[in-house]
């Protein structure tokens, strides 16, 4: 019994002393030969392993917030801006449907619809929001069909969804022409002062419907935003 205990012994210290190879078809594969350079883990400095490297990612969450941003060397604690929109009876807009009315584009839109329908677009992130003293609306044209009544936007704001203080509005009850050539009309929202807040809202409060008519925000076109200042968004009265 003996005998095979220090066979044990002797075979597990010849063990432990092996040194290993760098691996299958890595040559050399004696560690001792290898003189390149090495990855070893520091746990005192950062360092970035993508800088001014080839980065790619599987998904993201839109077409800014993405691997590129890790590649130029810049250092930020807090979390960059992005952005977030729904509707009253959309709720929250998915990827494929979030920049609708923020892509530029015044042919893309989002239909909205209710008794006090309602667009909003929140400013995400650690990044102070911008400065916002007027809203213009773009509204789509409905050809064929002169409107009458009376129509109210009130422009509210928010930074946390709960709590909504109203900014300013605009009511009337002059309609443009719906058969001059556009696709659109615009209609400026003043601000009572410039405001700087994450989140706004836009509502459309009813006006005095025809018989068979039911309030309708259709045709969300576009928010336009130039250096700090958000200046458009498209909305369609119907």
């Amino acid at each position: 019994m003996k005998p095979i205990a220090l066979l044990v012994l002797f075979t597990a210290l010849i063990s432990h002393a092996q040194e290993y190879t760098r691996g299958i078809g890595v040559y050399p594969g004696d560690p001792k030969e290898y003189v390149g350079p090495a990855l070893v883990i520091d746990a005192h400095n950062y360092r970035n392993l993508a800088l001014h490297r080839p980065a790619y990612q599987s998904s993201a969450y839109d077409y800014n917030l993405t691997a590129q941003l890790i590649t130029d060397g810049l250092k930020e604690t807090g979390l960059p801006q992005w952005i977030a929109t729904s509707t009253s009876d959309g709720g929250l807009l998915a990827k494929n449907r979030r920049e609708v009315f923020l892509d530029g584009n015044v042919t893309s839109s989002v239909d909205v619809s209710g008794d006090r329908p309602w667009v909003e677009f929140d400013i995400e992130g650690d990044v102070e929001p911008p400065e916002i003293d007027h809203i213009d609306l773009y509204l789509r044209k409905i050809y064929g069909r002169a409107l009458t009544g009376t129509w109210t936007y009130i422009v509210s704001g928010s930074d946390d969804r709960v709590s909504w203080k109203e900014l300013g509005r605009a009511s009337g009850s002059a309609w443009p022409e719906m058969n001059v050539p556009g696709p659109s009309f615009k209609q400026s929202i003043a601000l009572a002062s410039p405001a700087r807040v994450h989140s706004y809202r836009i509502n459309y409060r009813r006006r005095t419907f025809p018989p068979g008519e039911s309030p309708r925000l259709c045709c969300l076109t576009e928010i336009k935003r130039y250096g700090l200042l958000v200046r458009s968004i498209s909305i369609a009265r119907g």
